[in-house]
């Protein structure tokens, strides 16, 4: 069966051959990951890569897109939770708790689920690392009872848009997980982590235009794809 959804047209599904390399984690080039050709050529006609590896209760989530954008955009973008709200409808709320010696945040987030679900919460402790452009989460507390993942951004060639490699672990924090809650994920929500970012990049709030990305940190990675 195909290892991602090509969420661009699904008679056209790329099987990618990456399976294990994709559970290696986002630190790597992505270079060094044996994207095909057809795959490349997918992403180059702004479709969006998806994966999922399921869990008992949850699964791994991989998402990867272009988005029209320098890195330093998008991570300014993804690097505040101020805009995530913005940018994401299922986002209700995301704020910063609070700001740790070591420079990481603890933050909160509310999350909109479909009916008949409630709402879902995590408390959970964010690292930025701006100089690799990759920020990465940890789950410490919350009704959904997994959330740790990362953003890694890759520049293109002439640097004016990002390459986007989104990875997380989730656990809903339900007793039972329906297929269609899962089957609702990976149909909009999952292929909406890029195309949500590209559209707020392409018509952004005046607050973000306003806000100046060296707050969060330089982010002009060398890695090129």
């Amino acid at each position: 069966m195909p290892l991602f959804r090509n969420t661009g047209s699904l008679a056209r599904k790329a099987t990618l051959l990456f399976g294990l390399a994709v559970l290696w984690g986002p630190v790597m080039g992505l270079s060094a990951l044996p994207l095909t050709t057809i795959q490349r050529q997918s992403l180059n006609r702004g479709d969006v890569l998806t994966h999922l590896q399921r869990h008992e209760k949850g699964g791994t989530l991989t998402v990867i897109g272009w988005i029209e954008a320098p890195p330093a955009q998008v991570w300014k973008a993804l690097a505040n939770t101020s805009f995530q709200k913005a940018i994401y409808p299922s986002v209700i709320s995301s704020a910063v708790v609070s700001v740790e010696p070591d420079g990481s945040e603890v933050q909160r987030a509310v999350f909109d689920f479909p009916w008949p679900f409630d709402d879902r919460w995590s408390l959970h402790r964010a690292v930025k690392y701006p100089s690799a452009c990759t920020l990465s989460w940890e789950r410490e507390d919350g009704t959904l009872t997994g959330n740790t993942g990362s953003w890694t951004l890759y520049q293109s060639e002439d640097g004016k848009s990002t390459l986007l490699y989104y990875r997380v672990f989730f656990d809903p924090g339900l007793p039972l997980v329906p297929e269609s809650l899962i089957q609702y994920g990976m149909k909009k929500e999952a292929p909406g982590i890029v195309t949500h970012l590209r559209r707020f990049l392409t018509n952004p709030t005046a607050e973000f235009q306003a806000t100046s990305s060296e707050m969060n940190g330089s982010c002009a990675v060398e890695r090129k794809i």
